[in-house]
C-alpha cells in the first residue's frame, strides 16, 4: 500500500498510518526547532528578527503540506502552520521588548488578546478550507477553540475590570458592593448567577453543546472528518462548562448536570458510530451517579454499596435487554439466508493481514435450466408417394417426330 491517499473520500475520516504518525513526530521536532531558535535570537531585543524566523518557519509548512499534499506524512506540515501562527500574530502585535503598549491595562490586554484570538481562527478558517491539504482537522480544532475563547476573555477581562474597581473581589452586575465591618468590600457570594465563573460555565456549556450538535448533523451527512474535529473540541468544553458551574450549584444539581450532559454525548457518540465519545460519556456518567450517591447517603457506606450494587445489576440487566437496540450491535437474528446454510470455508490464508473469518455464505446456488426435449423422429417415406422436392417430369412428345402440334 502506498503512501498516498487520495483515494480516501474527502469526508470520510483518514486512517492512522505509520507515515501519518511520523509526519506529526517530524512536525513536532521541526516546531521545538523553532521555539529554540527563537529563544536564542531573545525576541526581546530583536523583534524584527523573531518574526521573519516564525513567518519562514510558516513558508517551511507551507512547503511541506504543497509538496505531500496526497501523502498522509503532510501531516508534518499541518502541524507546522497550524502552530506557528501563534508566534506569528504574538510577535506582530507584541513587542517583547515594551510589553505595556500591549498589556498596560485591562482594556488593552483585552483588545491584544481579542486580535490574535480573532485573526487566527480566520487564518485558521481559510486555511482548513483552502490550504494544500483540504480540510485538515488541526486548522478547524484551532479556529473552534479560538472562538470560545475570544468570549472567554470578555468575561474574564470584564471581572477583572470590575474588581479593580472595587477592591480585591469582583462585583456582581445589578448589585453594589456591601462593606464588612472592617470597611473593606466584602466577596460576592459563590453562588451568584452573574459570577464571571458562572458566566464562563454557562459559555462553555453553550459552546460544547453547540459543537457537538454540529458534529451529530455532519455524521448524519457522513461528512465524518469535520465532525472529529468537532467532537474533539465539543468534550473538554462540555466539562469545563460543567466542572465551573459547580461552584454556583450545589453538588446534587452539578452531579445532576453532568449527567445530563453525559447522556447527550453517549447519545452524540453512538448515533455518529464513535466509540471513544460513547466512553466518554458513560464515564462521565459514571462519575455524575457515584458522586450524587456519595452526595445522598454522606457517610452511610452501606447505604452507598447497597444503592450501587444494585445500579450495577439494573445496569447489566438493562443492557442484556437491550443489546443491540438503537444504536446497533448484535440485533435481532437475521433471516436465513436462500443460498443455504454456513459453511467452513477453512482458514486464512497464510500471512494475510488480520486473517479472514472461517465461515462464509456460499455463492447462490445456480438456477437449473429446464431439461432439453428432442424433436420427434422423421416418418420413413412411403414407397411411391410423390416427392414434393422432385423436379417436374417433362411433357410428353407426340408420335410421329418433331412436328409441332395441329391447331
Amino acid at each position: 500500500m502506498s503512501g498516498r491517499h487520495a483515494g480516501h473520500r474527502s469526508d470520510a475520516r483518514p486512517p492512522s498510518t505509520v507515515a501519518s504518525l511520523l509526519g506529526f513526530v517530524s512536525g513536532a521536532f521541526v516546531l521545538t526547532s523553532m521555539f529554540l531558535f527563537l529563544h536564542k535570537i531573545d525576541p526581546s531585543q530583536r523583534r524584527a528578527a523573531a518574526l521573519l524566523l516564525a513567518l519562514l518557519f510558516e513558508v517551511v509548512g507551507a512547503l511541506a503540506m504543497f509538496r505531500w499534499r496526497d501523502r498522509a506524512v503532510a501531516t508534518a506540515g499541518v502541524l507546522v502552520s497550524a502552530i506557528t501562527v501563534i508566534p506569528v500574530l504574538v510577535f506582530v502585535f507584541v513587542d517583547p521588548k515594551h510589553p505595556n503598549v500591549a498589556f498596560g491595562s485591562i482594556d488593552k490586554s483585552k483588545g491584544t488578546i481579542t486580535a490574535i484570538l480573532a485573526i487566527g481562527a480566520v487564518l485558521w478558517l481559510v486555511a482548513y478550507g483552502f490550504a494544500p491539504v483540504r480540510r485538515a482537522g488541526l486548522f478547524l480544532v484551532a479556529a473552534l477553540l479560538s472562538i470560545w475563547l475570544v468570549f472567554l476573555v470578555q468575561i474574564a477581562t470584564a471581572g477583572l475590570d470590575r474588581a479593580s474597581s472595587f477592591g480585591a473581589f469582583p462585583i456582581p452586575f445589578n448589585s453594589s458592593p456591601s462593606l464588612n465591618p472592617d470597611g473593606t468590600f466584602a466577596a460576592p457570594s459563590p453562588r451568584s448567577p452573574t459570577n464571571a465563573l458562572t458566566k464562563v460555565a454557562l459559555v462553555s456549556l453553550f459552546f460544547g453543546l453547540a459543537y457537538l450538535l454540529l458534529a451529530v448533523l455532519a455524521d448524519r451527512r457522513r461528512d465524518h472528518r469535520p465532525a472529529s474535529s468537532l467532537v474533539g473540541v465539543a468534550l473538554p468544553v462540555l466539562t469545563i462548562g460543567v466542572l465551573a458551574l459547580g461552584p454556583s450549584l450545589h453538588t446534587k444539581a452539578t452531579s445532576i448536570l453532568g449527567l445530563v450532559a453525559a447522556a447527550i454525548v453517549v447519545l452524540a457518540g453512538a448515533t455518529g458510530g464513535r466509540r471513544f465519545t460513547s466512553w466518554y460519556g458513560a464515564v462521565a456518567a459514571y462519575v455524575a451517579i457515584t458522586t450524587f450517591i456519595a452526595n445522598v447517603t454522606r457517610s452511610n457506606e452501606i447505604a452507598a454499596a447497597v444503592v450501587l450494587l444494585l445500579l450495577g445489576i439494573g445496569a447489566a440487566l438493562a443492557g442484556a435487554a437491550l443489546d443491540g437496540w438503537p444504536f446497533g450491535g448484535a440485533g435481532p437474528a437475521p433471516a436465513p439466508s436462500p443460498a443455504g446454510p454456513l459453511v467452513d470455508v477453512g482458514a486464512a490464508p497464510a500471512g494475510a493481514f488480520g486473517g479472514a473469518p472461517g465461515w462464509s455464505t456460499p455463492a447462490p446456488r445456480p438456477t437449473p435450466l429446464p431439461p432439453v426435449v428432442s424433436p420427434p423422429a422423421a416418418a420413413p417415406p412411403v414407397a411411391g408417394a410423390p416427392d414434393p422436392w422432385a423436379p417436374p417430369s417433362p411433357t410428353p412428345r407426340p408420335a410421329g417426330g418433331d412436328q409441332p402440334p395441329q391447331p
